[in-house]
């Protein structure tokens, strides 16, 4: 079993008398209280992280924001370049919810800013990979063009797919699932050389996913 978050991301927090939380993001706030756990496969592989490694396979990454998003360029053409998709489209739950339902761009919370050191695979992970990174969270992305990207939450701010090459990945068009799991870092802070295992499955259709907000790639303990 793998403890799985859903909610917003995460800025600043308040708590209330009654467990609950909320996000304050300059004058945006967004609820994150909801809490499950889900089934994700376990693959026996003879690869010790459970899949082919993809040709850029590592990267390090540093972000401002308390957030990674996915997407493909080609996805999500209609989107104006230089509009503020972050407060028109990817602000309030509902909003983020429906998108990362539908697929078309993702992210989860990394509960801190920090630097982010992320690996891809194809496939899922083993269980080995699973128990040395126990904080997982399964998302879906819609690929199309060729490839995807992916970058700090506040990039979103002002519409841009021109993006290093560092921070894009071919993948052939199609659906895809996708399994993210990290652990702690020795330092007991997140965003800390944070080590990140993200992995493409390819599918037929697009998961259905129940999030209600962000899912949250850390814990609170």
């Amino acid at each position: 079993m793998v403890i799985v978050f859903s909610g917003a991301m995460c800025y600043t927090w308040v708590k209330s008398a009654d467990k609950t939380a909320q996000v304050i993001v300059d004058s945006f706030v967004w609820d994150c209280s909801a809490l499950w756990v889900q089934n994700i496969p376990k693959v026996e592989t003879e690869n010790q992280t459970g899949g082919n490694i993809y040709m850029n396979n590592e990267v390090q990454l540093d972000i401002d924001g308390m957030g990674i998003v996915f997407f493909s360029a080609e996805t999500m053409k209609d989107v104006i370049p230089d509009t503020d998709f972050l407060s028109s489209e990817f602000t309030s739950p509902q909003q983020i919810a429906d998108h990362i339902k539908k697929g078309d761009i993702t992210a989860f919370c990394t509960g801190s800013s920090g630097s982010f050191d992320i690996h891809f695979f194809e496939g899922y992970p083993s269980v080995d990979i699973l128990e040395k990174f126990p904080v997982s969270i399964r998302l879906a992305l819609d690929v199309q063009g060729g490839s995807i990207q992916f970058c700090d939450l506040f990039w979103l701010s002002k519409w841009n797919t021109d993006f290093p090459k560092n921070q894009m990945i071919e993948l052939p068009d199609g659906y895809y699932e996708m399994t993210v799991c990290t652990c702690l870092p020795e330092s007991g802070c997140w965003g800390d050389e944070q080590t990140i295992y993200i992995y493409f499955n390819k599918v037929d259709k697009i998961p259905e996913l129940t999030w209600t907000g962000v899912p949250y790639l850390f814990t609170e303990e």
